[in-house]
């Protein structure tokens, strides 16, 4: 711009300069004052020229001062556009760093949230998980429970069934190897008296109950051997004994005779003597021979030999003592009341049939 500024004031100046000459050669063809006056305007042009050339001149300078001043505003408009973009720029990257801060920020806000969010719901999943695992096995505790209740409620009926079942195969068994006792005699001293007959002391060869019954007062143990030689052995099959009371505790003479009847194939059948009570006993020699001791002595003698040899054995003893409807009579000591003791003959009855 300033190029064309200085090139348009110098073609204005050739022009005026050239103008100006062709002027003062017209005038001096006239006349001389003419010339004069020409040469005198010539030189006012010229002065004028010079005045316009100067005019020019400073135009052109304060032009050139104006472009100066124009292009150093331009030039400070620019730096300031300049800086202004710049500072712009500035502005744009800080504006874009703090959005991408705030970008980040919300990011990472967003990514702790979205931590949080993933373990609350892991959280969750696991009580969730828990509470499944529980519910499943409070489940599987019902039905294991269930089934224990069940398998102890089938368990319990099967032993039921089973204990019925033992039951009638015992009973069953019981009456197929109920044992045939065939013939029965039975020998016995003054209390087996006092099972038919308390008024009399002896009862020879009477049947009760389909059994041929030998008994008397203060008998001992030949009197069993005598009654079944007069039955004849012939004739019986069983011998049913409840004797030695008035044996005062000795086995022994009953353990040689049953050892022949089983040697001969009898079935045999003891009963323990009754017990005696000390206190009632009203002299020195009931005192002395048919304390209860002696009574006990006896008795084990019997179960020991009874079991050795597969005897049945019937205690009466136990259920004289366990049974107060039979007791001892006050007025000896050694017999039991009531009489008749019919309970006691039935107690032998039951326990052979």
């Amino acid at each position: 711009m300033k190029k064309r500024l200085l090139t348009f004031l110098m073609v204005a100046t050739v022009l005026m300069v050239g103008c100006g000459q062709t002027t003062e050669n017209s005038a001096y063809t006239e006349n001389t004052t003419a010339s004069e006056m020409s040469e005198t305007n010539s030189s006012e042009t010229v002065e004028i020229s010079t005045s316009d050339e100067s005019s020019v001149s400073n135009a052109a300078a304060e032009s050139n001062n104006e472009s100066d001043v124009n292009e150093s505003e331009y030039s400070d408009s620019v730096n300031v556009s300049e800086s202004s973009d710049n500072s712009e720029s500035v502005n744009d990257n800080d504006i874009q760093s703090d959005v991408e801060k705030d970008n980040t920020t919300s990011v990472s806000q967003d990514s702790d949230d979205t931590k949080e969010s993933a373990t609350e719901k892991n959280s969750e999943i696991t009580i969730k998980e828990k509470s499944e695992e529980k519910a499943s096995s409070d489940v599987k505790n019902e039905t294991s429970a269930d089934k224990e209740s069940g398998d102890t409620d089938n368990k319990s009926k099967d032993d039921q069934k089973k204990s019925e079942t033992d039951s009638k195969d015992t009973k069953n068994v019981k009456e197929n190897t109920k044992i045939d006792y065939g013939r029965i005699m039975f020998a016995g001293d003054s209390r087996s008296v006092d099972m038919f007959n308390g008024g009399t002391n002896e009862l020879w060869d009477e049947e009760h109950d389909g059994i041929r019954v030998f008994c008397k007062d203060a008998c001992q143990s030949d009197y069993m051997v005598t009654a079944a030689s007069c039955l004849g052995y012939d004739n019986f099959d069983t011998l049913i004994s409840w004797m030695g009371c008035n044996d005062y505790g000795n086995f022994a003479p009953y353990e040689a005779y049953y050892n022949s009847l089983l040697q001969q194939g009898k079935k045999l059948i003891v009963c323990t003597v009754g017990p005696t009570e000390d206190s009632y006993l009203s002299n020195d020699f009931d005192r002395t021979n048919y304390n209860n001791d002696r009574q006990k002595n006896f008795n084990n003698a019997l179960i020991n030999w009874a079991n050795n040899n597969g005897v049945k054995v019937i205690d009466l003893y136990s259920y004289i003592v366990s049974h107060d409807s039979i007791y001892i009579d006050p007025a000896d000591g050694i017999h039991y009341q009531p009489q008749p003791t019919t309970e006691l003959w039935n107690v032998i009855l039951n326990s052979i049939r």
